[in-house]
């Protein structure tokens, strides 16, 4: 589920199973993020969807900043383009990571009455490697089924800015993936990347 609201110089996540690649395969982006069953690998520590926001600071360092002053159910690292939504207050957990790829002038808003953005002040430039395919900001929605051996389909919705993904086997995996995109959808590229514990 999307709300409204996350490496150092290289950073490493895994998704067992998932395959998608940029059109250039042959480039290797850094930061390199790698999902592997529901465990991120960064820079030699481990962050899990579900696990504590220290776990998360200790992976990705303490410069980071709240989308709202007054409430930490949102945890933005502005030099990495990454961030979290939490739990908090209720419960100290995260419930997913987001990775930044482009602005998105129509929902990248400041938090009313605050001034404060609630997206990264810098875009992630790396790639994010689910199983031994990769994702990135030059991909168009439409290219993720092709470019990952049609492992995973996608679906957009007309008036909806958000496209999930679904593996084609049916199998959940434990997380569900979304996409941020404009109007154009299918052909749109990722604003952002959305991983989250499965419904």
């Amino acid at each position: 589920m999307i709300k409204g609201h996350v490496l150092p110089a290289v950073l490493t996540l895994l998704i067992s199973g998932c395959q998608a690649a940029p059109p250039d395969t042959a480039q290797v982006r850094q930061p390199r993020v790698t999902l592997e069953k529901g465990v991120f690998s960064i820079n030699g520590k481990h962050a899990r969807i579900g696990a504590t926001t220290a776990e998360w600071i200790s992976a990705l360092g303490t410069n980071y900043r709240y989308a709202d002053p007054k409430s930490a159910d949102m945890m933005i690292w502005d030099e990495l383009g990454i961030f979290i939504y939490t739990d908090l207050p209720r419960k100290d957990q995260v419930s997913s990571v987001a990775f930044a790829f482009h602005k998105n002038p129509t929902a990248d808003l400041a938090l009313p009455g605050t001034g404060q953005a609630i997206r990264p002040k810098r875009m992630f430039n790396g790639e994010v490697v689910i199983g031994s395919g990769r994702f990135n900001a030059d991909m168009k929605i439409g290219d993720i089924p092709a470019a990952s051996n049609m492992t995973f389909e996608v679906h957009c919705s007309s008036g909806i800015a958000t496209c999930t993904t679904n593996r084609v086997d049916g199998s959940s995996r434990g997380y569900s993936i979304y996409f941020t995109v404009d109007e154009k959808r299918y052909d749109s590229v990722p604003y952002t990347i959305e991983i989250s514990r499965a419904l």
